[in-house]
């Protein structure tokens, strides 16, 4: 599965609707049933969670990058 595209389904209706960002979210059964009741417990909409959860991933992949970047500069300067 492409990390990129997420796509998650759910028999909510309320959750059918096109956040904004575009993301279209939809979440089956348990997954739809995890989600609302983290939102619940956060008070927080699922699309919110699932935009925090897709910022931190950039930023890990951003600071992996990093990482692979720094680590091939030291390596290019030894030789």
């Amino acid at each position: 599965m492409d990390g990129s595209v997420i796509t998650l389904k759910t028999a909510d209706k309320r959750m059918g609707k096109t956040p904004r960002g575009g993301l279209y979210l939809s979440f089956t059964g348990k997954d739809a049933k995890r989600m609302r009741e983290t939102a619940t417990m956060l008070s927080m909409s699922p699309e919110k969670i699932m935009r925090n959860a897709l910022s931190l991933e950039m930023q890990k992949r951003q600071l992996g990058l990093k990482l692979l970047r720094s680590w091939m500069a030291k390596r290019s300067e030894r030789r």
